[in-house]
């Protein structure tokens, strides 16, 4: 009985709360616009986002999950593991003449990181140029802004994001259209 009345004492305190990162897992619907999403945006990029509670090696994913995921993009062949998955569809590939790096990899695994209270989520990278979500949770929304960088220092169009948790975290969404 004095054992059960300290757990309940414990997490009622908030000693028994997970950590942040624990939080952040997910399946996000996510979608990338020109101007700050809303709702019923239909943005420039859009598709579903699911955040991995831990990093799983390269070498001990499967190959029926592995294949679809990866098809030998610069993003997978550098990583030793990996801690999230995307597929995401391009309504639109130029914004105010400029290219738009978010959605050229329609799917595949990546990486996330929280630091503090701000999570980064890398949607594309080459040798020169790259794409990440930078942003911070609220409640079950994920939000904040698209960073775009290239070869010369360039940066590209901004854009924003809004990706709202739908779920526990799930690769089987990664995989699907």
């Amino acid at each position: 009985m004095h054992s059960r009345f300290v757990l309940a004492l414990a997490i009622g305190l908030g000693l028994g709360r997970a950590p942040i990162q624990a939080q952040v897992p997910g399946v996000y619907q996510l979608t990338i616009c020109a101007g700050r999403c809303t709702e019923s945006d239909s943005g420039l990029v859009r598709g579903s986002l699911v955040l991995f509670r831990d990093a799983v090696h390269i070498d001990t994913i499967a190959n029926r999950a592995y294949a679809p995921l990866s098809r030998d993009l610069y993003l997978v062949r550098i990583a030793k593991s990996v801690n999230a998955c995307f597929t995401l569809r391009r309504n639109q590939s130029r914004v105010n003449g400029q290219e738009l790096y978010a959605g050229i990899i329609g799917r595949s695994f990546t990486t996330w990181t929280l630091d503090g209270s701000v999570t980064q989520v890398v949607l594309y990278r080459s040798p020169d140029a790259s794409f990440r979500l930078v942003g911070t949770l609220e409640g079950n929304t994920y939000s904040g802004t698209g960073h775009q960088s290239n070869w010369n220092g360039g940066t590209g169009p901004q854009t924003f994001f809004r990706a709202v948790r739908v779920g526990d975290p799930d690769a089987a969404a990664c995989l699907s259209d």
